[in-house]
């Protein structure tokens, strides 16, 4: 290496992960927070725009300003094309926070496909099992069911059983309005579960009735979607209770 050489080798771990924590100070002026994240765009090595993305998994204390500053740093990375795909794709992959990376990427890519394989992979490396990745999930559930279901019900279908209620959730609004039988079933199935927490089989029993999904004649509600519907002419029906005194 000449000595010219040196001088072109960029910045520092240090220096990066100085501006980095300056970036992502929750309580700071947001001036001290853009001039930091402006220093890692100018820098723009590989750590510097992954050190970058860091903003995007905090929520700093004015919300005004937490989204102002998100959408920016968005269109930023939107501005490097195709120079910001890795980056985005390795942050999405791995992360939890993943709205605003998802939305740059969408922005850069050419085509949707594009965009549904990388949602696809994203989702499945966040296995139901996986306690760690509650809100990649959420997001990532929701950003695939803009798309259309024959695209993603399979996907989604076995967080049906994640363990968390929030995913659980997700999924069954996702799958809503799935025209798939076998989904239908797989919603209708959810009433009879002992297994499920109520709030997860009540949003299950809103949207079987709701949707008016057929119900066959053998399913045994759960004691817990028995409180407040019934089964009236192979659909479930919601029981108005009377009022208190």
């Amino acid at each position: 290496m000449g000595i010219f050489d040196i001088f072109k080798s960029g910045p520092s771990k240090d220096a990066i992960l100085a501006q980095v924590r300056k970036a992502k100070e929750i309580y700071a002026q947001p001036e001290y927070r853009r001039m930091a994240m402006e220093k890692l765009l100018k820098w723009g090595c590989d750590e510097s725009l992954r050190g970058l993305l860091e903003r995007f998994a905090v929520v700093v204390q004015s919300p005004h300003w937490d989204e102002d500053e998100k959408s920016w740093l968005t269109d930023e990375f939107v501005k490097m094309g195709d120079r910001a795909k890795p980056i985005l794709r390795e942050f999405i992959l791995k992360r939890n926070e993943v709205n605003h990376a998802l939305l740059a990427y969408r922005k850069i890519v050419a085509n949707d496909e594009d965009y549904k394989a990388l949602l696809k992979d994203a989702l499945e490396v966040r296995p139901p099992s996986d306690h760690r990745s509650v809100q990649g999930k959420q997001e990532l559930i929701a950003a695939i069911s803009e798309f259309d279901h024959a695209s993603y019900d399979d996907l989604i279908l076995p967080y049906l059983h994640d363990h968390s209620d929030d995913v659980q959730c997700a999924a069954i609004a996702a799958l809503a309005t799935s025209p798939s039988e076998h989904v239908k079933t797989s919603l209708v199935e959810l009433l009879k579960s002992e297994a499920h927490s109520a709030r997860v089989l009540r949003s299950a029993a809103d949207i079987v009735s709701k949707y008016k999904m057929n119900i066959p004649g053998d399913v045994n509600l759960s004691d817990v979607v028995k409180d407040d519907f019934t089964i009236e002419s192979g659909h479930l029906v919601r029981i108005n209770h009377p009022a208190s005194a």
